[in-house]
């Protein structure tokens, strides 16, 4: 069956965000910057892909809590001027 150019494209693009979406799912240890450099794409293209098919990743790592530092000699008691 002859295919047009734009089928052809259409499908060779299907084909290469299928490949995304498993980089996605099997290579945990990638960023999605990382994907999007073995593919040739950016980083929001991959995360396109992710959104696409519903691919979810857990969180990378703890979050930065922002913690309350106390100064040595600091008194919590004194008052400040």
């Amino acid at each position: 069956m002859p295919q047009t150019v734009r089928d052809a494209v259409a499908a060779a693009r299907r084909a290469i965000r299928v490949e995304i979406r498993d980089a996605i799912v099997g290579r945990d240890d990638l960023s999605y910057t990382a994907i999007g450099q073995l593919f040739g794409v950016s980083w929001w293209t991959v995360q396109q892909v992710a959104n696409e098919f519903g691919v979810k990743r857990g969180p990378r790592g703890p979050r930065h809590q922002h913690k309350a530092v106390k100064l040595a000699g600091a008194d919590s008691s004194s008052a400040r001027a």
